[in-house]
């Protein structure tokens, strides 16, 4: 068998040499096909190479010749795209010239519009100062109102005041003022002659004091032979004032506006432009002196004459007008700070002849010194000296300064002028302007599209560069990776065809060792042959023993599989059966559990029945309980009501006999007093020593008593008594008194019975009485005993009355209590019923659904019992509002807040987190529901929610954008598009356009 084996194998090596020859051989027939094929496929590439390169070396000349067309179409294209950008550079630059003077204007008109505005304000304080006349006198406002309303005489023949018919400057109206004073509110009246006549009616009846100046007395002091003529005094002339001469100011009267003898003098700023040759000839001119330069300029109206000497209406006697032109320190006669009106050209002459203005107070001391209190004297500064040497210092009350009110509403009217031609020069400008922008905008908006289009035939020509050279450079790379490929290919062809011959050489070798190993193996198979068929035999035999053998291992692993099996089986069975019998136990134990628990819930249900019956009879028991609680509650009251007016009664009772009680002891007092003012005899004393007018009543008797009283009484009234004469009952009564008995048994009955001591009393006290008056007639009375009494009766009387206006003052707030409670608790039921309305379909709206209610305690005592809140949101059964959660508690809470807000509503409400505990459709709902109340409410919310904060119309907070500094935010959503964007503001578009 060995023999067999190895014959066998060698037999098995031979034909895997053979096959593996066999392989070899197919294997290198099959390389050489290969190599052929590759062969031929590279012979085929190289000629695809060739014309490869050909057509590839076309490309590219024609690739070149393209990019410098490009290069050109660049340098054009850049050189166009820079001549636009320079033409829009300069639109721009023309452009921005023409907004920063659009800003400069705008600025300007904007500042142009507030000094105007102010300036109109400042004239209609001033028109309506000049409407309410304010700075005249009441007696002068009064005859101007007259004036303007009258028609017949002596009214019409007031011109006007002085303030209203004279112009001044506004530089010279402070000035003029003081130089006035008083004449500023003088009457200029044509003829004086009917006035006198109307006062001397005594008809007159003027508040306050008025002057007046006639033009004709003014006429003759100023030597003007015109005829006086004037018009009729208005209210539009006071209010013009100055306008009246239709003059501009800064400007020279005309010739026809003002007489050729209206004169000023020229303004003085040093000593030369001054005429010193007038007023030579006054003794108080110093020509040797040199003038000095005012501190102040002051400007006169009228350059063209020299003022000559006038006599004003205030000068007395008959001396000749002295000029004081060229003293030291003169500026100018006061008169020349006016401008008189055309129909009465020396009225400011006639009333400022008399009055110069000086330099310094010094100035105006020394000269008023040296002309004797013939002139008055204005300094620069404001100050006025009196003819009669009187000093006036300090400033005028702007509401006082008529003439500077009507300067400066002169000046104001000029200036609004002015300003209205100068607003619409700069608006017409800003038109202007702005249509320039425009055009700029639009010749920019067309060259920044021509730039665009040049910027973009640039970067096309750049493309179309880097195209081309791109194709190009791929195009050389191409080229050069052919030509490398064409090299590879040759010695990739060189190699292929050595490997073809060194493989056909190793496959004809292959063919001949295939041979001779084929003919070994035909040697060996013969051998192998004969050996086998003796193994064969062998075989047989040995196959039916390992056949038998086999079969006998297989049932035996079959067998022990089959135990393991069954052991596992076994096994897992018993676990099974343990686990079984663990849940067996466990459901046994449940089911009596169950068991248990069904019977306790019988017996717990059954309880339950029982004690819900028994609460249910309770409840009943209770509910008639509380009935009758309710009732007796009721009646308690009523009776603590009547015991309360019994206990009121009482203490009235009690507060009377308290008052009785001091009235008797303060009687008891005033009678031990007097006893021992009287008799020398305290009560006590007596009261120890046992003695008792009862007992001197019983002692004496009864008819004895009533005798001695008869005869005391008879006595008293007998003149003898006032004598002072003793007589026989006085005796008696002195015996009968040092006789009175102690208190006895006797005295101590009648005392204490309720019947007989009244009648004795009053017995004794009529003979008690009787004694006084006869006391009375004996003796001096103490005078302190009448006045204790007339005090007495004065306190009681005010007590009484006290006591008697305090049960008023008692009764009437009862009265107000009780009515107060009725309304209150009227009141009350009905917005309480509101509230509950509203609260219930709130509670519905905010839950949707469910049910709530507000329950009083006690509905018989709603002012002082308790609300209870009941909530049953949807799903839930009926609870208080303290069983309810957080979120429930809050809508609960927010719905009863805004039923009370809706019986009683207001403009602004004010919401602090109210939505922190809510969840998103809870707040939704609440949100609609406050959307009923924004057509009379405003709601501030201050909330941390997202869907809270989508449905306000504006957000408001606060952000740091810088460490330490807040600041406030505002957003509106309307500013805001559906993408998130801000719309542009309208604004802003009017700033852009």
């Amino acid at each position: 068998q060995e023999s067999v084996v190895t014959l066998r194998a060698r037999l098995e090596g031979i034909r895997e040499r053979i096959l593996q020859q066999a392989r070899d051989n197919s294997q290198t027939a099959a390389d050489v096909g290969a190599h052929r094929s590759r062969l031929e496929a590279a012979q085929r590439r190289s000629l695809d190479l060739n014309h490869q390169l050909e057509r590839m070396t076309g490309q590219l000349s024609q690739l070149c010749l393209a990019l410098e067309a490009c290069r050109q179409d660049l340098n054009d294209c850049q050189a166009e795209l820079l001549s636009r950008q320079n033409l829009a550079d300069q639109i721009l630059h023309s452009r921005d010239g023409l907004v920063v003077e659009q800003t400069s204007s705008r600025q300007s008109l904007s500042e142009l519009r507030e000094h105007r505005s102010a300036m109109l304000a400042r004239r209609a304080v001033l028109e309506d100062l000049e409407d309410r006349q304010e700075g005249f006198g009441i007696g002068v406002r009064e005859i101007l109102r007259r004036a303007e309303e009258a028609g017949s005489e002596p009214w019409d023949q007031i011109c006007g005041s002085v303030a209203d018919l004279l112009d001044v400057d506004m530089d010279n109206a402070a000035l003029l003022e003081v130089a006035l004073s008083g004449r500023a509110q003088l009457l200029v009246v044509r003829n004086l002659r009917p006035l006198l006549e109307y006062l001397n009616t005594g008809r007159c009846r003027i508040n306050g004091r008025v002057g007046f100046v006639s033009l004709e007395q003014a006429q003759r002091h100023a030597g003007d032979p015109g005829s006086v003529s004037g018009s009729q005094y208005s209210a539009d002339a006071r209010r013009r004032g100055a306008d009246d001469l239709a003059l501009n100011p800064g400007t020279m009267p005309a010739d026809d506006d003002f007489s050729t003898s209206w004169w000023s003098t020229p303004v003085m700023s040093t000593a030369h432009d001054m005429d010193l040759s007038s007023g030579l000839d006054d003794p108080l001119a110093m020509p040797g002196e040199t003038l000095q330069p005012p501190g102040l300029e002051v400007t006169w109206v009228d350059p063209r004459t020299e003022s000559p000497v006038v006599r004003s209406v205030f000068m007395q006697g008959p001396d000749v007008p002295t000029s004081l032109f060229g003293q030291t320190g003169v500026v100018g006669r006061a008169d020349g700070l006016a401008r008189s009106p055309r129909t009465m050209p020396w009225l400011a002459s006639s009333l400022l002849a008399d009055t110069w203005v000086v330099q310094t107070l010094d100035d105006a001391m020394r000269l008023h010194l040296a002309s004797k209190g013939r002139f008055r004297f204005v300094t620069l500064q404001g100050e006025l000296i009196e003819a009669d040497g009187t000093l006036y210092a300090g400033t005028l009350r702007n509401e006082s300064a008529v003439l500077s009110r009507k300067s400066e509403m002169r000046r104001l009217r000029n200036e609004l002028t002015r300003l209205d031609h100068e607003i619409a020069q700069r608006e017409l400008n800003i038109t202007t302007l702005t249509d320039n922008i425009q055009t700029a905008d639009t010749e920019l908006e067309s060259a920044r599209r021509t730039v665009h289009e040049a910027s973009n035939r640039v970067r096309q020509a750049e493309s179309r560069i880097v195209d081309r050279e791109h194709s190009i450079t791929e195009t050389e790379t191409q080229q050069q990776t052919l030509l490398t490929q064409q090299t590879q290919l040759e010695q990739e062809l060189d190699e292929l065809q050595q490997h073809i011959d060194g493989a056909e050489t190793i496959h004809l070798a292959g063919e001949q060792q295939v041979q001779r190993l084929q003919q070994q193996l035909t040697d060996g198979e013969r051998e192998l042959a004969q050996h086998q068929r003796d193994l064969e035999n062998l075989e047989r035999e040995r196959n039916a023993a390992h056949v038998e053998l086999t079969r006998s291992e297989e049932r035996l692993a079959g067998l022990r599989e089959a135990m393991e099996r069954i052991q596992d089986d076994i096994q897992q069975r018993t676990l099974q059966q343990q686990e079984a019998e663990r849940r067996l136990r466990s459901a046994a134990e449940r089911r009596r559990e169950i068991l248990i628990d069904r019977l306790n819930a019988a017996a717990e249900t059954a309880e339950l029945q029982v004690a819900e019956d028994h609460l249910t009879d309770q409840i009943r028991i209770q509910g008639e309980q509380r009935s009758v609680l309710r009732q007796r509650r009721n009646e308690a009251t009523r009776q603590e009501a009547e015991i309360r007016e019994a206990c009121r009664r009482q203490e009235s009772a009690h507060h009377e006999y308290e008052l009785e009680i001091r009235g008797i002891d303060h009687q008891l007092q005033t009678a031990a007093d007097r006893i021992r003012d009287e008799f020398q005899l305290e009560v006590t004393e007596a009261v120890d020593a046992g003695r008792s007018a009862v007992a001197v009543w019983l002692s004496h008797g009864s008819g004895r008593s009533r005798k001695m009283e008869t005869t005391v009484d008879d006595d008293a009234d007998s003149p003898e008594l006032g004598s002072g004469e003793p007589q026989e009952p006085e005796s008696v009564a002195s015996d009968s008194f040092s006789s009175e008995l102690t208190l006895t048994d006797e005295v101590r009955a009648i005392i204490s019975d309720d019947e007989q001591y009244p009648a004795i009393r009053s017995e004794i006290e009529q003979r008690v009485e009787r004694l006084r008056r006869q006391l009375k007639k004996i003796g001096n009375v103490s005078s302190e005993s009448l006045d204790n009494l007339t005090e007495l009766e004065t306190r009681y009387e005010r007590l009484h009355s006290q006591l008697t206006d305090l049960e008023a003052a008692r009764d009437t707030l009862r009265e107000m209590v009780r009515r107060i409670n009725v309304e209150s608790r009227r009141m009350f039921l009905e917005t309480f019923e509101c509230i509950r309305g509203h609260f219930r379909e709130l509670f519905r709206r905010l839950f949707g659904g469910g049910e709530a209610d507000l329950i009083l305690e006690d509905p018989e005592d709603v002012l002082e019992c308790a609300i209870d809140v009941v909530a049953r949101p949807p799903g839930k059964e009926l609870r208080s509002l303290s069983l309810l959660s957080g979120g429930e508690k809050t809508m609960t809470a927010v719905g009863l807040l805004l039923s009370i807000f809706r019986s009683r509503p207001s403009p602004f409400c004010i919401l602090d987190e109210v939505d922190a505990a809510l969840d998103d459709a809870n707040i939704g709902r609440f949100v609609n529901v406050l959307r009923d109340f924004q057509q009379s409410t405003q709601f501030i919310m201050i909330t941390h929610r997202k869907p809270t904060m989508a449905v306000t119309d504006v957000l408001y907070g606060v952000t740091m954008e810088e460490s330490g500094v807040s600041r406030r935010l505002s957003l509106r959503f309307d500013d805001v598009d559906e993408n998130g964007h801000f719309k542009p503001r309208r604004d802003a578009v009017d700033r852009a356009a």
